[in-house]
């Protein structure tokens, strides 16, 4: 009885550290997957700001002829 007894701990220890070793594997590619989703964000979010600077940079000396044109009208 003792024998079968210690086999069985034995048996599920090995099950336990099996269960935790697959854990971590599993945690360690979540961290991977969440950082490597946050990075490409990160690049989307400043490429789309870089585009809107770029737009609002493109659109300002059209905006200052109009404006030059509104004041030349009104003279």
């Amino acid at each position: 009885m003792l024998i079968g007894k210690s086999l069985e701990l034995a048996r599920i220890e090995v099950i336990e550290d099996h269960e935790r070793a697959e854990m971590t594997k599993h945690r360690n590619c979540y961290k991977k997957l969440r950082e490597s989703e946050l990075l490409y964000t990160q690049k989307q979010e400043a490429k789309n700001k870089r585009n809107l600077d770029e737009q609002d940079r493109r659109a300002e000396p059209v905006n200052s002829r109009k404006t030059l044109d509104l004041a030349k009208d009104k003279l």
